[in-house]
């Protein structure tokens, strides 16, 4: 989706709610919202798959580097990555 402005067209993406559009460029620098229990599920997952655990101040570190698989695949919010 693009947004045609006065000189260009600017790259969009859908926000998933109603039909509001986000530039691109704000979205692909920002971190998705992780809840705590959403945070718990990929940290046991972690844990399980590799034996790192993250401790609970890891949750913004988690959630930002997750946040850029879910913009790959086009995921609004972690629930449905997971």
């Amino acid at each position: 989706m693009a947004f045609i402005g006065t000189t260009k067209v600017v790259p969009c993406y859908k926000t998933g709610k109603g039909d509001t559009f986000l530039p691109a460029q704000v979205l692909e620098n920002s971190v998705i919202p992780m809840g705590l229990r959403e945070f718990k599920l990929f940290r046991t997952l972690v844990h399980e798959h590799t034996g790192i655990w993250l401790r609970d101040g890891k949750q913004i570190m988690l959630a930002s580097r997750l946040s850029r698989r879910l913009r790959h695949h086009g995921l609004t919010d972690f629930a449905n990555y997971y």
